[in-house]
């Protein structure tokens, strides 16, 4: 037998990723009875059959009208950290065998800023930044964006990960991380 920790650094070697518990899906139908729309904000939360579930997009259902929607179970977890503006930043999230590596992030620089949703990269290498070579003076310009990497581990943790200020933006500020811990398709409402 193999421990948990080999088995990831052995499925990582191979370039597998390990994902976690495979959260339930529903589609919800919302009807509005009411004169005025009704909007609901990305990851509001419902409790269906029991599970908590949330919608990963803003639904909008128009005055006396209904919309149908998908939801992804999750319960979210959330953490607020700050950020340093240092190198290569890590942040842990979540434990217990039940997050799914779906994450979202957002930067707040400073207390009178519109918070920012930071998108989620593969490589800080090869996606941290936008690189442009001068076609005159062949110089490249390299402008870091606003991304993190993530990575789960067997225990179900996630680390977060911002770049170096090259490859990827160093992030100052409050960072709010919320992580959506799924029981693996326990609440399979199809059928």
């Amino acid at each position: 037998a193999q421990s948990p920790l080999s088995i990831y650094e052995s499925v990582n070697l191979l370039g597998g990723t390990i994902i976690g518990n495979i959260p339930s899906s529903a589609t919800v139908m919302a009807v509005n009875g009411g004169a005025t729309p009704v909007v609901l904000d990305a990851y509001t939360t419902f409790t269906i059959n029991g599970g908590v579930f949330y919608n990963p997009t803003t639904t909008t259902i128009a005055a006396y009208g209904s919309v149908s929607f998908p939801v992804i179970e999750g319960n979210p977890v959330q953490t607020t950290v700050q950020g340093a503006d240092i190198a290569n930043q890590i942040f842990y999230v979540s434990n217990n065998y039940k997050c799914n590596n779906l994450v979202t992030v957002t930067v707040q620089a400073a207390s009178d800023s519109i918070p920012a949703t930071w998108s989620k990269v593969d490589s800080m290498w090869l996606d941290g930044s936008f690189r442009e070579i001068n076609p005159i003076t062949q110089q490249q310009t390299n402008i870091p964006l606003t991304v993190y990497q993530s990575t789960l581990y067997p225990t179900g943790q996630v680390q977060i990960t911002f770049g170096d200020g090259v490859n990827g933006q160093r992030p100052q500020g409050s960072i709010l991380i919320t992580a959506y811990e799924a029981s693996g398709g326990a609440y399979n409402l199809s059928g």
